[in-house]
């Protein structure tokens, strides 16, 4: 028998001290904490979160996560993100940055028509007919009934276009200021865009 090797104590038969160790508690059943040395600290249990936070998905396991995913209604799945986010800050952390990057690029920059004046998107596919303006200008009817009851001397200006438009016309189709939207119809159409064709 060398050093390394002790007998047990029931059977006789000679293993190192870790075989002895699991031969002891298959041979007698005692516990094998009893047969370390005293400096040795006893293993600890660990709990059945701590287990579970360190063990990954298996593959039919991510397989159903991403499935429920998938079918989950949205706002079940933002309760969830929601609920994880406040018991999780290193979820939260990732959480955070991931949806930020989403949110920053996919933020709409908005311009003014040089046509109509509305604001678009000109990221969007432009549609057919989807800005209705004049391309004439408003000028003064000095003729219309829209003056009769005017005090002002002087009728053409830019608040009596904005104040009484009945009283002007649309140079392109001769329509009233205050009637129609407009006579043509187009696609809407930046600044930049309008001075480039030009050319």
């Amino acid at each position: 028998m060398t050093e390394e090797e002790e007998p047990c104590p029931k059977c006789s038969f000679n293993f190192n001290i870790i075989e002895l160790i699991s031969h002891v508690e298959a041979c007698n059943g005692i516990p094998v904490e009893s047969l370390l040395e005293p400096s040795t600290p006893p293993a600890t249990k660990r709990t059945i979160e701590e287990t579970y936070e360190d063990t990954p998905l298996n593959r039919t396991q991510r397989y159903h996560l991403r499935k429920a995913i998938k079918q989950i209604p949205e706002h079940q799945l933002r309760s969830v993100l929601i609920e994880l986010s406040t018991s999780d800050p290193l979820f939260e952390r990732t959480l955070a940055t991931e949806l930020t990057k989403y949110y920053q690029q996919e933020q709409v920059v908005w311009v003014e028509c040089v046509h109509c004046g509305g604001a678009f998107d000109p990221d969007d596919e432009r549609q057919e007919n989807e800005c209705i303006y004049h391309p004439g200008k408003m000028e003064c009817d000095y003729d219309s009934e829209a003056w009769a009851d005017w005090e002002e001397k002087n009728i053409n200006t830019t608040q009596s276009k904005s104040d009484n438009p009945a009283g002007f016309r649309w140079t392109c189709c001769q329509e009233p200021g205050d009637l129609t939207m407009g006579c043509r119809s187009d696609r809407h159409e930046t600044r930049e865009k309008k001075a480039r064709n030009r050319y």
